[in-house]
C-alpha cells in the first residue's frame, strides 16, 4: 500500500513535471512566435514587403536590378531579382511553384513554360492586364503570344514579355570585304560576296570560308544538348524551309516534323556543322559567342547574349534572320514574366507589372543593354544603333515562331535534344528522315496524352 502510494506519488510528480515542461514548452514556442511575427510587423511597418523576381544568372537581370531602383524610388516598394545559375533554373523555380509557398512574387519563365504554369494552376491569368494595357501592337505581337498565350488562339495570356531573344547572324566584315575573297568567291559561285539573306547563301559563304588547314572555319553555332540548345538552333531553319513543330490545336506532329521540308532543313543544318570547329557538339549559347571571339569563323548563328568582348568587334556586322525557301519565320527564345499563385507581395507585382510596360521604363531597359520588344523602343533609331546587333534584333523579333508549350514540353524537349545532337555530331547512323520519324514515333504518346 505504501509503495503504491509512492509509485502514485512519483507518478503524480512526472506528469506534472512532464506537464509543466510541456506547458513552459508550449508557452516558449508561444512567444517565440508572436516575437517574430511582431518583429515581422514592425519591419512591415518601416518597409514594404519587396516585390521578388526569379530568373537566372545574366547580364538582362543585372539591368532589371538596376533600373528597379526608379520602381523602389516612385513606390517605396524595393525589387529583388534572385539570379540562380541556368543550369539549375529551371528545376528551382519549378520546385518552389510546387511547394504552393513559392518564395518569389514573379517568375521569368521560357515560353515553354507556359502550358505547364497555366494547367497546373502556378500562374495567374493575366488576360485582363493585357487587354488594359494594350500589349498586343505595344509590343511586339508574335513575341507577346509566344510568351504569354495558352493554348495558341485562345487569348487568354499568363505571362508578358520580359526578356526577349532571337537568332541573329554576325559575320565578319573585314574577310567578306577582301578583294581576293570576294574574286574567289565570284569565281566560284558567280555573285558578290555579301552577308547572307537565304539559308542557301548561309551554307555557301560556310563552305567557302572552311579552310581548317588554314585555322579557319566557314560558321559557329551552338549545337549542345545542355538544356534546349541543338533544338531551338534547328528551329529557324525547320520554319524556313516550311517545317514547323507540330499542330498544338490537335497535338498532332505527323507530317510537320518529319515532312520532306523538316528533312531538308535538318540536312542543312547538319552539313553546316561540317564547316563548323569540331568541338561544335560541346557550345551552348555563351560558348558559341566565346568561340566566335576567337577569330578564325566567318560567321556565328546564335542567340544574343552578354558574354564576352568581342576583339573583333569593329570588324564584325550583323543581318536578322534569313529568308527560307516558305518563310523568314525565326525561332523565338528569351522569357515572359508571369504572377504567380501564392505571391506573397501580389499588389506589389503587379504594380510592378503596371510599371514594367510602360513606355519609359522599356526605354530604361534598352538603353541598359537590355532587349526589348516593346515596339515604340525598337523601331527608334536611338535603340538600332545603340549595339551593332539590335537593328538585325528589331528585324528579327517580328517574324518569331516557338516550341511547344504544352504541359509535357520537358518530356519533348529531352527527346528532341538526344536526336538532334546525336545527328548533327555525326554520332548516329541514322539519315535525317529517320531521326525525324523516331522523335516523332516517341513525342506521340506524350501529345495524345496532352490533348485527351
Amino acid at each position: 500500500m505504501i509503495q503504491k502510494t509512492k509509485k502514485t506519488t512519483v507518478a503524480f510528480m512526472v506528469i506534472s513535471a512532464l506537464a509543466l515542461v510541456f506547458l513552459a514548452s508550449g508557452f516558449g514556442v508561444w512567444r517565440y512566435t508572436e516575437k517574430i511575427q511582431a518583429e515581422k510587423q514592425a519591419m512591415e511597418e518601416q518597409l514594404p514587403l519587396p516585390v521578388r523576381i526569379m530568373w537566372f544568372e545574366q547580364y538582362s537581370a543585372d539591368v532589371v536590378a538596376e533600373i528597379s531602383k526608379k520602381f523602389t524610388e516612385e513606390t517605396g516598394i524595393p525589387v529583388i531579382v534572385d539570379q540562380v545559375s541556368l543550369a539549375k533554373w529551371q528545376d528551382i523555380t519549378y520546385q518552389e511553384l510546387q511547394s504552393g509557398y513559392p518564395r518569389f512574387d514573379l517568375a521569368v519563365g521560357d515560353s515553354q513554360w507556359i502550358g505547364y504554369g497555366a494547367e497546373h494552376g502556378y500562374y495567374e491569368d493575366l488576360t485582363d492586364f493585357v487587354q488594359e494595357h494594350k500589349i498586343l501592337g505595344t509590343f511586339s505581337e508574335s513575341v507577346a503570344r509566344g510568351y504569354g498565350e495558352y493554348p495558341e488562339g485562345s487569348g487568354r495570356f499568363y505571362a508578358v514579355p520580359f526578356g526577349t531573344n532571337t537568332i541573329v547572324y554576325a559575320y565578319r566584315n573585314d574577310w567578306f570585304e577582301d578583294p581576293v575573297e570576294q574574286a574567289a568567291f565570284r569565281e566560284q559561285y558567280g555573285r558578290a560576296l555579301a552577308a547572307p539573306r537565304t539559308y542557301a547563301e548561309l551554307r555557301d559563304i560556310a563552305k567557302f570560308f572552311y579552310r581548317p588547314d588554314e585555322n579557319r572555319y566557314g560558321i559557329v553555332y551552338p549545337a549542345s544538348e545542355f538544356y534546349d540548345v541543338v533544338t531551338m538552333l534547328y528551329g529557324s531553319m525547320l520554319f524556313g524551309y516550311g517545317g514547323s513543330w507540330g499542330d498544338r490545336a490537335t497535338c498532332k506532329a505527323d507530317g510537320h516534323i518529319n515532312g520532306e521540308d523538316a528533312v531538308t532543313a535538318l540536312e542543312l543544318y547538319r552539313e553546316l556543322a561540317t564547316y563548323a570547329p569540331p568541338e561544335i557538339g560541346t557550345y551552348a549559347y555563351a560558348h558559341a559567342w566565346t568561340r566566335f571571339f576567337e577569330g578564325d569563323t566567318a560567321i556565328a548563328m546564335n542567340f544574343i547574349s552578354h558574354t564576352a568582348v568581342n576583339p573583333y568587334a569593329a570588324d564584325t556586322g550583323y543581318v536578322a534572320g534569313l529568308f527560307g525557301p516558305k518563310s523568314r519565320d525565326v525561332q523565338l527564345a528569351g522569357q515572359g514574366v508571369s504572377l504567380v499563385k501564392g505571391a506573397r507581395n501580389r499588389e506589389g507585382a503587379l504594380k510592378f507589372l503596371d510599371w514594367w510596360v510602360q513606355y519609359e521604363t522599356q526605354d530604361a531597359f534598352a538603353e541598359g543593354g537590355g532587349l526589348s520588344s516593346f515596339r515604340r523602343v525598337t523601331s527608334s533609331r536611338k535603340f538600332q544603333e545603340r549595339t551593332p546587333y539590335n537593328e538585325a534584333y528589331a528585324v528579327s523579333i517580328e517574324h518569331v515562331k516557338d516550341y511547344w508549350n504544352s504541359p509535357r514540353y520537358a518530356e519533348l524537349l529531352l527527346i528532341s535534344q538526344k536526336y538532334f545532337h546525336e545527328y548533327v555530331t555525326g554520332k548516329t547512323e541514322m539519315t535525317a528522315k529517320e531521326t525525324l520519324d523516331t522523335i516523332l514515333n516517341e513525342w506521340k504518346p506524350i501529345l495524345a496524352g496532352e490533348c485527351e
